[in-house]
């Protein structure tokens, strides 16, 4: 884990075992700023950072980044797969998350899947993916932050951080797509 700097580590991107720049910094503009986005969200901007990243994804629907190439993808599904088995819980290390962040992580993982597989195919399905998975960490983390505000007040409170009931993440959100410990293989030949 990196030492939190405000300008080359900040905290928000320290919380992973790999900084989200090992994979933006391979992307085009807009694509790589819908990854930050959602990978910050819960340590920084909130809902206002899920709402940039599917700007974001608008506009790279609108113009596609270019393909990657073999050692590129590599490298992005490299960092993929490290961030997907922390997110999952399958890294036993100081990175793991906490239990009640499962579901946000979750979320997270899979757009990393989508991500992966919009990458190596280039079809826009995947895009629609990603989409959905931000979505629904926006439901997600407002309830949260609705459980949080109801928890202060002592009206109809719940219990904060608790995992949005949404999907299993073993078994995949739907969309006829494979959970992330399923997706995301070998290298791209």
């Amino acid at each position: 884990m990196t030492t939190p700097d405000p300008v080359t580590s900040p905290e928000h991107y320290t919380v992973y075992p790999v900084q989200p720049i090992a994979i933006t910094r391979y992307l085009g503009f807009c694509l790589g700023n819908a990854v930050k986005y959602v990978l910050r969200a819960p340590y920084k901007g909130g809902a206002q950072d899920l709402r940039k990243a599917l700007e974001y994804l608008k506009y790279e629907d609108a113009e596609p980044s270019a393909p990657p190439s073999v050692i590129t993808y590599n490298f992005v599904e490299s960092a993929c797969q490290d961030l997907i088995a922390c997110l999952l819980r399958e890294d036993e290390g100081p990175n793991r998350p906490p239990a009640e962040e499962d579901e946000v992580w979750g979320l997270q993982a899979d757009f990393l899947v989508a991500l992966d597989g919009y990458l190596e195919t280039g079809l826009p399905l995947y895009l629609e993916n990603m989409r959905a998975h931000i979505e629904a960490l926006l439901v997600c983390m407002e309830r949260q932050d609705t459980g949080n505000r109801k928890q202060e007040t002592g009206v109809g409170a719940t219990v904060p951080g608790r995992p949005c009931e949404t999907g299993d993440r073993k078994q995949g959100t739907g969309g006829g797509e494979q959970g992330a410990g399923d997706r995301i293989q070998g290298a791209r030949t």
